[in-house]
């Protein structure tokens, strides 16, 4: 595979499309080389990264070079929070490298989507504190590092509200916190997320 990568990054043609098809397999193998899933499908957890980057591609299109660190931050938007801890060759630096000209951009939107208020981090504090100082935190980063966030939670929140039902009651209302935090992201992609909230409170029957 190390080959493969390199033949691409050497390659005469190498272009667009091959620096996202790299981000889209690196994707799959970092989650893979811990035998990181989906919680309820079970299936390889790059069907939620795949789902963000296309999300994320409607505001930011693939064709356009000036998206292309954005669009490989979708991609391994997880990988320093689920994979780095017990794989640590997937690093920030790995992004930097393995990404040329467009890796250090990459990497700081990935550090910035990478949850810092962990229970592993903070473990004498509750889930409440630690959300509501994850959300203070989001609330400062870049416009870009929050349109990717937006698009995370337009992927999760049906997944969850589908599969677990219970859980989605205190994840929805985290998520109504999240997006008033948000609204100077993509307006496109913020009423997709806001949309997808009214509709899992209605099918849940809330009304915060």
């Amino acid at each position: 595979m190390l080959v493969f990568i390199r033949e691409i990054l050497n390659s005469d043609a190498f272009n667009f499309m091959h620096i996202l098809q790299l981000s889209t397999l690196t994707s799959h193998e970092a989650h893979a080389s811990v035998k990181h899933v989906r919680k309820y499908s079970l299936l390889p957890y790059d069907v939620h990264t795949q789902e963000v980057r296309r999300i994320v591609s409607a505001v930011y299109p693939e064709d356009n070079e000036d998206n292309y660190p954005v669009l490989i931050a979708s991609d391994h938007h997880d990988t320093i929070e689920d994979v780095f801890p017990l794989n640590p060759k997937y690093s920030l630096l790995w992004v930097e490298i393995t990404f040329g000209k467009y890796g250090v951009d990459a990497s700081k939107l990935v550090w910035e989507l990478t949850d810092q208020f962990t229970s592993e981090a903070f473990p004498k504090k509750n889930r409440a504190w630690r959300k509501a100082a994850e959300r203070d935190r989001i609330s400062k980063i870049s416009v870009r590092g929050k349109d990717i966030k937006l698009a995370d939670l337009t992927s999760n929140t049906s997944d969850i509200v589908k599969n677990d039902p219970g859980f989605a009651v205190t994840y929805l209302k985290e998520k109504y916190a999240m997006l008033q935090i948000l609204k100077d992201g993509s307006p496109i992609l913020w009423e997709r997320a806001n949309n997808i909230l009214i509709e899992s409170r209605e099918l849940l029957g809330l009304n915060f």
